[in-house]
């Protein structure tokens, strides 16, 4: 009995040792996605670098670069973009694998740098309405938890990004055609920045799987 235990273990190791030759230190990756702001309503494409070292057969240490381009139209003639960028530092561990499919998750700390615009138009008889929102603030603090797979060098991940939300400045100008006579209000507001990222992508590098 103790011999067949020590040629299991012997052999599990051996597997072990096998497989994690077929990985190598360094891969690069990059994707395309759909990403979605729950607090806005904005949504719109993801694109994302990220360039990783393992440090073992279960870690990974990644560096990631994304941008995010959303918008929103309304009938109301309103419209609203948000086109932003992050850059990250982070780390994921390999929870299980099944064949080729190798499930993780991980976590990354970094900076969002967010711009937001916003301009509404309503006419309403000889009155005219214009609103516009300005950001008065610029660079972020960025969390995030990420679950995702590996099938081989293909990649599809969830990325949750938590981002404290960006004052801003909301400027509503208002017009009469007839008196010819404007004024405007200032309101003070906060854009909610936090976003869920869909990506698909692949990696170069990191093995023959």
């Amino acid at each position: 009995m103790r011999g067949v235990l020590i040629f299991i273990l012997f052999s599990g190791l051996v597997s072990t040792v096998s497989a994690q030759d077929n990985y190598k230190p360094f891969k690069f990756g990059w994707r395309y996605g759909y990403g979605l702001n729950t607090g806005e309503s904005l949504s719109g494409i993801t694109f994302d670098l990220e360039p990783a070292v393992r440090i073992n057969y279960y870690t990974v240490s990644f560096f990631r670069f994304e941008s995010i381009l959303a918008s929103d139209s309304r009938e109301n003639n309103t419209s609203r973009s948000m086109d932003a960028y992050s850059i990250s530092l982070g780390g994921q561990y390999y929870l299980f694998e099944r064949g080729r499919f190798r499930f993780y998750a991980g976590i990354g700390l970094g900076f969002y740098y967010p711009y937001y615009s916003e301009e509404s138009r309503f006419q309403s008889g000889y009155n005219q309405t214009i609103s516009s929102v300005e950001l008065s603030s610029d660079r972020r603090n960025l969390f995030y938890p990420r679950i995702g797979f590996d099938f081989g060098h293909f990649n599809l991940l969830v990325d949750f990004n938590l981002i404290p939300s960006s004052e801003g400045i909301k400027r509503t100008s208002f017009y009469n055609n007839t008196t010819r006579i404007s004024y405007s209000s200032y309101e003070d507001i906060e854009i909610n920045n936090s976003y869920i990222s869909f990506k698909l992508g692949f990696s170069l590098g990191g093995g023959s799987r």
